[in-house]
């Protein structure tokens, strides 16, 4: 799958966002030229909780007499689903 995107710019460090006609003449202004603090605001800063958990796994059991090929083959499947 496929996803479309169209890069609009770069990230400067300058704090802010300048929008640039790519066919404007360098002397003409820019459209917008706006401080990042006064299109964003005072934006906190996002925080990230993480706790860890250990799964309970348990053993799998095929019947007595499964072809060891099949085994791999159900194996290989549940991989691919996780």
């Amino acid at each position: 799958m496929c996803c479309a995107f169209q890069v609009i710019g770069t990230i400067d460090g300058s704090g802010k966002i300048v929008l640039k006609d790519k066919n404007q003449a360098p002397e003409d202004p820019v459209p917008v030229d706006l401080d990042l603090e006064k299109v964003l605001g005072d934006m906190p800063r996002k925080t990230y909780n993480f706790t860890r958990s250990q799964p309970q796994l348990q053993p799998h059991h095929l019947p007595q007499g499964t072809p060891h090929t099949i085994s791999l083959m159900v194996s290989d499947s549940c991989t691919q689903l996780a």
